[in-house]
């Protein structure tokens, strides 16, 4: 027991370490590179964030256990949109108009269907899972691909940084930006092991920790970075990061763990856990297309929301 909280309260430690420098660092490498806010917050804050789903999902295909794997991915799209977006809500409103590309919002649907549709008909779980692994990572190459050429063909003048962002060298900010990712990905795994001891000595089953435990673990690094942008008033960051971490986990970190061994779908993630991510993908979608602020009352609806969801895995 006292190890396991050691472990809990270590990786808290390095999760808010972590969150502390990596968006000073990637605002400041973004102004050296002269990219636009919301391709730096997919291509380092939303897949290095991502990175804890990929290890456990991956290690969770090698071992058999496609109930951690499932119940990782979809639970951590799910407390993305809510728990994550709804905290940083709570601490500061957060704006969505001219923040998003209709084309991401757009993107994460098409991929949350996918998933869907994946798992309904086990499409990871037979012969057919290297065609459909091999198509997931290469839509999200593609999906990449667009926002480099989009950026640079469309927004040329588009930079992340503003005229009162203070910049750091190159070197630092290339420092800032490893050395969070890295703080946020051991902080999350360190949390993530304690979580898990505790929840197999409460005897809850695999699906319940994969969906709750695991799930919020790994969205950690989320919640560290949104908490971060939101503090900085950067909700451009906030809300591409958050949208980019789950088309990352539903294409790439499920076509990888698709290779590495079959997925099969498990019954009891299918009726409580799609209808939910499909309905807070589409209701996140609808308000940052409209253009509205998740306001402190829609925070408190997502978490609350969020919270009945956990209660019902239990």
């Amino acid at each position: 027991m006292l190890s396991s909280l050691f472990l809990l309260s270590g990786g808290l430690l390095l999760l808010l370490w972590g969150g502390y420098v990596l968006l000073p660092g990637t605002i400041s490498l973004a102004q050296h590179l002269r990219l636009p806010a919301p391709l730096i917050a997919i291509g380092i804050i939303a897949a290095g964030t991502s990175m804890p789903e990929l290890l456990v999902s991956v290690d969770a295909a090698l071992v058999g256990t496609s109930e951690i794997a499932w119940g990782n991915l979809l639970g951590s799209n799910i407390a993305n949109l809510l728990l994550v977006l709804g905290l940083g809500a709570v601490i500061m409103p957060i704006p969505t108009k001219n923040t998003v590309e209709p084309r991401d919002q757009i993107f994460v649907l098409v991929f949350t269907i996918a998933a869907t549709v994946i798992l309904f008909f086990d499409l990871l779980g037979g012969a057919c899972r290297y065609v459909i692994a091999i198509i997931l990572i290469s839509s999200f190459f593609a999906y990449m691909g667009l926002q480099l050429w989009s950026a640079y063909r469309f927004n040329p003048s588009d930079k992340i940084g503003k005229d009162s962002d203070k910049s750091l060298a190159v070197w630092r900010a290339s420092l800032y930006c490893i050395g969070g990712v890295i703080g946020l990905i051991i902080g999350a795994d360190l949390f993530v092991e304690g979580g898990v001891n505790l929840a197999h000595a409460l005897g809850l089953s695999q699906t319940v920790i994969g969906l709750t435990i695991i799930a919020v673990g790994t969205s950690l690094p989320e919640i560290i970075a949104i908490l971060a942008s939101v503090l900085h008033r950067r909700n451009d960051i906030a809300l591409s990061s958050i949208i980019g971490s789950n088309i990352f986990n539903l294409s790439a970190v499920l076509g990888i763990a698709g290779l590495t061994a079959p997925l099969p779908a498990p019954d009891d993630i299918l009726a409580p856990t799609l209808p939910i991510l499909m309905l807070s993908t589409t209701l996140i979608c609808w308000i940052t297309l409209k253009g509205n602020i998740i306001t402190r009352v829609w925070a408190i609806v997502f978490v609350g929301f969020y919270s009945l969801f956990l209660i019902s895995q239990i």
